[in-house]
């Protein structure tokens, strides 16, 4: 098993700006954004944030999953930015990217963080 890192998932693509890794219990792994990418949040903030979205998650999760399977992959498009939210196992890595990306592009940045999570565990 190998330790993932926010570097490992920031490299993947140049699109991606911010990268956050969290439990299911909202604990922040780690968070980081790239280089001249902008501001980033303080860390209580980042943590909030994960707190709530980790039970909205694992809510909708617990709730779907009987009929379409177990979510691997969720997308959000803003208008500033988009973000991708990949779940394996007990973890939610947020990764906010560039807006109006195509999808191919997308689907290929959450197969790569997938893989990297599930290799991680």
């Amino acid at each position: 098993m190998s330790k993932i890192d926010a570097q490992d998932i920031l490299s993947i693509h140049s699109c991606i700006r911010v990268v956050v890794l969290s439990t299911v219990n909202g604990d922040v792994i780690f968070s980081q954004a790239r280089h001249g990418a902008g501001p980033v949040l303080p860390e209580e903030e980042v943590r909030n944030v994960m707190n709530m979205r980790a039970e909205y998650l694992t809510e909708v999760t617990k709730r779907t999953n009987h009929i379409a399977g177990k979510v691997r992959h969720i997308m959000t498009s803003y208008e500033n930015f988009d973000e991708l939210v990949v779940i394996s196992g007990d973890r939610f890595l947020s990764i906010t990217l560039e807006p109006k990306l195509e999808m191919g592009t997308v689907s290929e940045i959450a197969s790569k963080a997938q893989l990297m999570l599930g290799s991680s565990l």
